[in-house]
């Protein structure tokens, strides 16, 4: 076997080059299906996370995707702006807001679940209802509870 031939056997039996193969396969159904309602992936993810835990911080939000809290300004902001998201003081800092999705915001948050269901579905759609459901215990194993934030 050739050093090349070995090099693809390691690549193409990597879970890790097939993760990342789905993750983008994923990633580019859901950018298209986010920008008929005016979203990037950039934003989807904060104003599910808003969505979900209700009143947060910035820096929480940050701490949460382990990435630092300037990081994630223009996305916040931009949400904001298309009314999606406020920020309010906090009620125990003079530094902190709390993130908190408004009824726009609320009221998009159906669509986004529709988006999530159908992107999953056309994607293990090659996969049996048990494969799947399978799929998604072993991924549960892999994903640490901290990080499903």
């Amino acid at each position: 076997m050739t050093l090349q031939d070995e090099t693809r056997a390691v690549r193409l039996s990597s879970f890790g080059w097939m993760a990342q193969r789905l993750v983008a396969d994923l990633d580019r159904q859901m950018a298209v299906e986010l920008e008929e309602l005016g979203l990037t992936m950039a934003k989807f993810p904060l104003i599910m996370m808003v969505s979900e835990l209700g009143p947060v911080t910035q820096a929480d939000i940050a701490r949460r995707f382990s990435r630092p809290a300037y990081s994630i300004s223009r996305s916040l902001d931009d949400l904001v702006k298309d009314g999606l998201l406020e920020r309010r003081p906090h009620p125990t800092s003079r530094r902190a807001h709390e993130i908190v999705a408004t009824p726009k915001g609320q009221a998009l948050a159906p669509k986004l679940h529709d988006i999530v269901r159908r992107v999953n579905a056309r994607v293990l759609s090659p996969l049996s209802p048990e494969e799947q459901q399978q799929i998604t215990l072993l991924m549960e194993k892999l994903v640490p509870n901290e990080d499903r934030y």
